[in-house]
């Protein structure tokens, strides 16, 4: 063996070594870090209460039932089982970095007082600002500061509007006459048909919390009338897209205009 290979031999065999040292040397992630909140099933959650952290009402409770997620506080209706569900993911969201609560500011992370507080099950969570720079959001849980995947804060105030189910009606309305501005619709008539069929499979392209300003604006009313009670909608506008108030339950549906010719004409 020359001298030129005995060299190329100590230098491949050092080369290996110091491989071996940099693989074995490299700090290995925690396996913690990635780790979910909580070992829960969102599958299996049965409540969701939510609330402020500044305690202004309402607190909202959901419940779930056979027929999937019900809101039954402020206002009893179906939920919306999409947007339950994006606060069921709480749950299951990965831990990316954890900050002992003794080192933080909390008021400085807004966890002091928190801008949520959500209960799923028996699992509490309050839920604070974002980090400037990875954008995660700071949630409190067991006593532990948590930085986590940012959430859609919309599922998390107190307005209740982003949870409800969007349907005018809700399901298996059973219509017995439609009070328009123009007329009233029996089931007895010509083409009522059509025109119940078009009520109870509406739905809402979105939905809000009217205003003092919207009731005020409010010059005609729809009346549904079906086998266990009336549901009154007031009609806010027509145009640009047709809104309808519905006052117990403190919520205006916002439909496209072309809702008013398929709703509100006999």
């Amino acid at each position: 063996m020359n001298t030129v290979t005995r060299t190329n031999l100590v230098l491949a065999a050092i080369a290996a070594l110091l491989s071996i040292l940099l693989l074995t040397s490299q700090p290995s992630t925690p396996e913690s870090a990635t780790q979910p909140l909580t070992a829960s099933d969102p599958q299996q959650a049965q409540s969701v209460h939510i609330a402020l952290g500044n305690g202004q009402p309402p607190e909202l409770h959901l419940q779930r039932d056979a027929q999937g997620w019900a809101l039954t506080a402020p206002v009893a209706m179906r939920a919306d089982d999409l947007a339950i569900g994006e606060i069921l993911r709480l749950l299951r969201l990965p831990s990316q970095r954890r900050i002992d609560v003794d080192a933080a500011d909390l008021a400085a992370l807004q966890l002091a007082p928190p801008l949520w507080r959500v209960q799923i099950d028996e699992h509490r969570f309050a839920i604070g600002g974002t980090e400037a720079l990875s954008g995660q959001r700071y949630v409190l849980y067991q006593g532990q500061i948590h930085l986590v995947g940012d959430l859609n804060a919309a599922r998390f105030d107190n307005n209740y509007a982003d949870l409800v189910d969007r349907s005018l009606l809700g399901e298996h309305a059973q219509i017995q006459s439609i009070r328009l501005p123009q007329a009233e619709v029996t089931l007895v008539q010509a083409g009522s048909a059509e025109l119940f069929a078009r009520w109870a499979n509406a739905e809402a392209q979105w939905l809000v919390r009217p205003s003092k300003m919207d009731f005020d604006d409010v010059r005609e009313r729809v009346t549904v009338r079906l086998d266990s009670a009336s549901i009154d909608f007031l009609i806010r506008s027509r145009e640009p897209r047709l809104e309808l108030i519905r006052p117990d339950l403190d919520l205006m549906y916002m439909l496209p205009a072309s809702a008013s010719r398929e709703l509100l004409e006999p």
